[in-house]
């Protein structure tokens, strides 16, 4: 129990390039969100159409050296180059994002400046409102066609109709025509017998 200890500070590590990035925040819509396992073993993020506003916060955890962490981020169908994230920021935010499907990756940036190859991903999915669902494409195709359909009936009937006008009045004019001669007719016998 007494005694002494030999230590070679050269042997201590302080910082590691290669310690895993592990998340260790979500908020979404300004609200920390509830998730059935740890965040740190989040894999896949399933949110609302209405829920796209999120903010992720991450770390590699020697939290005494953070000035020596440099990460770059990349949010796949968003970002079309990785983002290099200031010195002591551990945060990324990204607000009002279209439903479809993202992949986030984090990764460290190495002292030569390049990626190392420890990444943190992952995978946000953020549903379409149920008017961009399939049924309600289906409802709206449906409706298309049923005005299309009213439309050319509509057009057929108001065609029909007039036709049955002009041959109502074709009828009309012959029917006054012949009264008109059965009365000059009449006229005539009745000036001849008197």
């Amino acid at each position: 129990t007494d005694g002494f200890g030999v230590l070679n500070p050269k042997s201590i590590t302080l910082y590691d390039i290669n310690n895993p990035i592990i998340l260790t925040a979500i908020s979404v819509n300004g609200q920390p969100i509830k998730t059935k396992v740890s965040i740190r073993h989040l894999k896949k993020l399933e949110l609302y159409y209405k829920q796209n506003n999120i903010s992720i916060e991450f770390s590699d955890l020697p939290y005494s050296i953070e000035e020596k962490n440099r990460f770059i981020y990349q949010l796949d169908g968003v970002d079309k180059d990785w983002i290099t994230i200031k010195s002591n920021v551990n945060k990324i935010t990204y607000n009002n994002l279209s439903p479809g499907k993202y992949l986030l990756k984090i990764c460290k940036l190495g002292n030569n400046g390049k990626p190392t190859n420890v990444i943190c991903q992952l995978k946000i999915h953020v549903d379409s409102p149920w008017y961009y669902g399939v049924i309600a494409k289906i409802i709206y195709l449906l409706l298309f066609i049923g005005m299309i359909v009213w439309i050319i009936n509509f057009i057929r009937i108001r065609t029909k109709l007039k036709m049955e006008r002009a041959e109502k009045e074709r009828v009309l004019d012959q029917v006054r025509l012949k009264i008109d001669f059965y009365n000059k007719l009449d006229k005539a016998r009745n000036n001849v017998v008197e």
